[in-house]
């Protein structure tokens, strides 16, 4: 993880020297402003400041030191993300390094001579960088991190390196642009395995059937939900209604449900064979099998769909995370 991601405003020129400095970071120099005279390296203020007092310096001295001091505090590692570099809109990022042997725990800055071609007087405070990317802060990011890749000042720091880290693996992987739902759906399925995962504690084996049918008794459409026969293959047993009453194509579904306990992985096809039995008996128009399992192997998937298209009946299968969302959803 990074140790520190700082965001910085490029220069207000969106000209000539945008593109200089642009260059400059592709070259391995992170540039920064308020560095146009030699007496405004702040390691000499900071040393004034030390000998003579803060009021020692003039204001233009002060001002400078306010805006450049940050600097003295980098190490490699850190990151530095350019706002409106190379465009507006577009951001760069870079990654501090040390190219002059300098202790791990030591500072990495460097102030230079003029720069560039014509020169430039100013952003000789400069930090060696290695360049990672440049992107669109408004298409390519987390939510989050657009809104902090705004203006807020000359610099700041940006405190989620968990988003900045995935920011960076998508853009070196090339991975699609992921929409705010889809970010969603990734937050939230952390704490819904970790829900799942308390339910197969707390109801394990088969007490999970009565858990399973007390949620199932608070889903609508659900009538009669009661402890299967067994012994022809369903655990539980519910009915609802499948047609249109009103146009008269009413249809009772009677639902065989098979409940497992896994940690993992359902590899096994007892619970197919379980279902089978139960449509071999002649009593059920569907099944559904429910598990605290985190997956389904490939053979079991495969196994379920042969008994759905020899039986030509419909056969759903509940997973952990699903679990989770109907007990938050109807179980509470």
């Amino acid at each position: 993880m990074p140790a520190t991601i700082y965001a910085v405003k490029a220069a207000q020129d969106d000209g000539p020297l945008i593109l200089a400095l642009f260059q400059e970071l592709q070259q391995g120099r992170a540039r920064f402003g308020w560095s146009f005279e030699d007496r405004f390296d702040p390691r000499r203020l900071k040393a004034t400041i030390a000998s003579s007092g803060w009021d020692s310096l003039t204001t233009t001295e002060q001002e400078c030191f306010t805006k450049t001091s940050f600097l003295l505090d980098v190490t490699r590692n850190d990151y530095f993300v350019y706002i409106n570099m190379p465009s507006y809109g577009r951001c760069t990022a870079v990654k501090v390094v040390d190219r002059e042997g300098v202790a791990e725990s030591g500072s990495v800055f460097q102030y230079t001579a003029e720069w560039g071609d014509p020169p430039q007087r100013d952003f000789r405070s400069m930090l060696p960088c290695e360049f990672l990317f440049d992107f669109d802060r408004n298409v390519d990011v987390h939510p989050y991190l657009s809104r902090r890749f705004k203006l807020q000042g000359s610099h700041w720091t940006i405190g989620d390196k968990e988003k900045f880290e995935e920011l960076l693996q998508d853009l070196q992987t090339g991975a699609p642009v992921k929409t705010a739902d889809a970010r969603l759906r990734e937050q939230i399925k952390k704490p819904l395995l970790l829900i799942s995962d308390q339910i197969r504690q707390t109801y394990p084996e088969k007490k999970l059937e009565s858990f399973v049918l007390r949620v199932l008794t608070q889903m609508p459409r659900v009538q009669n939900a009661k402890k299967g026969p067994d012994v022809d293959g369903a655990d539980l047993v519910f009915e609802f209604d499948g047609g249109i009453e009103t146009l008269d194509l009413a249809r009772r579904e009677v639902c065989a449900v098979q409940v497992k306990c896994y940690e993992d992985v359902i590899g096994e096809i007892r619970a197919v064979e379980d279902v089978r039995r139960a449509f071999d008996s002649k009593a059920y128009t569907c099944a559904l099998i429910v598990t605290t399992a985190l997956s389904a192997s490939v053979q079991f998937l495969s196994d379920l769909d042969k008994l759905r298209e020899q039986s030509g009946k419909p056969v759903g299968l509940i997973l952990a995370k699903d679990l989770a969302v109907l007990f938050l959803r109807y179980g509470m």
